[in-house]
């Protein structure tokens, strides 16, 4: 079982992008950022990011790939957001995988989330500004929902669930309209799991990645 688990249901009504430890005291609500902020300074990285260099900014399909592909998981917590997709999957936990054979399954998962993904990921890129609608915080676990609003289109709704980690909120879950990306391949991922652990996972993804 994964140390910490976002909800199975959002807490204001939607349920994206870890606590590190147990044994780590954890502050007073009011010592850590508010989440929404939290959420508000991903993206302006993203922003920035994508400003400072042309074929980013122009949107290259290429550039972008390769982008997302490196910088994912700085947006994204993955080690929680894989342990939530296995949830109840296997017995193993994903601390016993060797360090390296961890680095190699996150590597992977972002690989494939950026292509199965690519066209939603591309809309962010052309985007605009970023409303916070709410911030939800329940101890150790957050539900911010957001509009980000897109030239010539309506506002996309989007939720974001994260969860407290050593100094700073982490996003472990995304949600667009009901779908969120733990559902979408706990149902896609969830047979090689339980087949296979977190190994057949890997080689699940490795597979899908060819």
């Amino acid at each position: 079982m994964p140390l910490f688990l976002p909800p199975r249901r959002p807490l204001a009504g939607l349920a994206l992008f870890l606590a590190l430890s147990c044994l780590a005291p954890l502050a007073a609500a009011d010592d850590f950022e508010n989440p929404g902020f939290r959420v508000r300074q991903l993206y302006k990285k993203f922003r920035a990011d994508l400003a400072a260099d042309k074929q980013l900014k122009r949107c290259d399909d290429d550039a972008l790939k390769d982008y997302l592909g490196e910088h994912l998981g700085e947006f994204i917590n993955f080690h929680n957001l894989i342990t939530d997709i296995a949830f109840k999957l296997t017995s193993e936990r994903l601390e016993d995988m060797p360090e390296d054979r961890q680095k190699k399954l996150e590597a992977e998962f972002a690989r494939f989330i950026v292509s199965d993904n690519f066209a939603a990921l591309k809309q962010v890129c052309p985007a605009g500004k970023l409303q916070i609608i709410s911030s939800d915080v329940d101890f150790t676990v957050s539900q911010v929902e957001a509009n980000l609003y897109r030239r010539g289109k309506k506002p996309l709704a989007v939720s974001f669930t994260l969860l407290r980690g050593w100094d700073k909120w982490m996003v472990s879950n995304v949600f667009t309209g009901k779908s969120s990306l733990a559902d979408k391949y706990r149902e896609l991922l969830g047979p090689a799991i339980s087949t296979g652990g977190y190994e057949g996972l890997l080689n699940r993804l490795i597979n899908l990645n060819m």
